[in-house]
């Protein structure tokens, strides 16, 4: 199952991730506006990409899901 980038970007902030712009695009999460040590990397592009499920997969790890 692969989903497109566009997507997951919006679901990330309906979530409560603030978008940090890096040299890629950096999703942290914030608790009470205190910022946290959980994020994810989407990198930069056109949003009809899709990611992959292994992407997925670590992603999914790192924010603890």
């Amino acid at each position: 199952m692969t989903l497109k980038r566009g997507a997951i970007r919006k679901s990330l902030v309906k979530k409560g991730f603030v978008e940090e712009k890096t040299k890629h695009l950096r999703y942290r999460y914030f608790c009470k506006d205190i910022r946290t040590r959980i994020y994810t990397t989407v990198s930069r592009g056109s949003d009809n990409y899709d990611i992959s499920d292994s992407q997925l997969s670590e992603m999914a790890k790192q924010i603890h899901l």
